[in-house]
This record gives C-alpha cells, structure tokens and sequence, in this order.
C-alpha cells in the first residue's frame, strides 16, 4: 500500500492536524490533547502503516497512536531486537474511540487490551448514551 493509499483512509484525514502537535511539553491542556489524539488513532484503519511511517520520518507529533518519546522508546526496543510492547491506552481514551465509530476488535488491538476490555467500554458507551437520550 502506497503512502498516498494508507492516508485516505486514515481516520485523521477530516481532523485539525493542530490536535497531534501540542504546543506545549506537559500540563493537563496537553495531557487532554495527547488523549484526544490517541482516541483518533485508536479507531484508524491504518494505524500501522501510520507508526511504520512515524518511526523513519516524524520526529514530532503524535502519530500511530505514540507520541514521539514512545516512538523512541519502541525503535529502540525494535533496534535492540526486543519484541516492541504496545503502549496501553487510558480507559478514557479507549471509550472514546469507541465512541468516535471505532470497531470493539480495532480498539482492543489499538489500545493493548483484550476484547473483552473493549466490550465493557462499549457497553459504558451505550450506557452513557441511553443516560443522555433519557
């Protein structure tokens, strides 16, 4: 798959690039930016090829669902021969890619839980939505 082909379908193609590039280093508004970004990558499709193309090309900016020090740490892991460890969502971010349409099975890969984690997120969603709808 071309680089070309993999970016149409990735799931931040209609989002405000800004919301991957926080301005700022650390603080509670970039800790909500950072999980807001990671909610997008969560559900994409593309996810992989968007980490693969990350690693060589991206020193900054939250892409493949990492932030840039998680991509050092992974490329260092790959380049040590380590097997890399997926980086683990907060539950938050996890019902927040369900909520933005993403699939229970991409979002339990995504976010390195089971399945059955992402279930329960999507059951939290669906609550959360009849609570509203009340």
């Amino acid at each position: 798959m071309t680089a070309r082909e993999w970016r149409s379908r990735a799931a931040c193609r209609d989002v405000d690039p800004e919301l991957f590039f926080p301005v700022a280093d650390s603080g509670p508004l970039v800790e909500r930016q950072v999980q807001e970004a990671k909610a997008v990558c969560a559900g994409c499709p593309v996810r992989a090829e968007c980490l693969a193309f990350a690693l060589g090309a991206l020193a900054d900016g939250i892409a493949g669902g990492l932030t840039p020090a998680e991509r050092r740490r992974h490329s260092r892991r790959l380049a040590a021969g380590g097997r890399p460890r997926v980086v683990r969502g907060s539950a938050d971010a996890g019902r927040a890619a369900i909520r933005a349409g993403g699939r229970v099975v991409e979002v339990a890969a995504a976010f390195g839980v089971t399945v059955r984690t992402a279930e329960r997120w999507a059951q939290d969603v669906r609550a959360a939505r009849q609570r509203g709808a009340a």
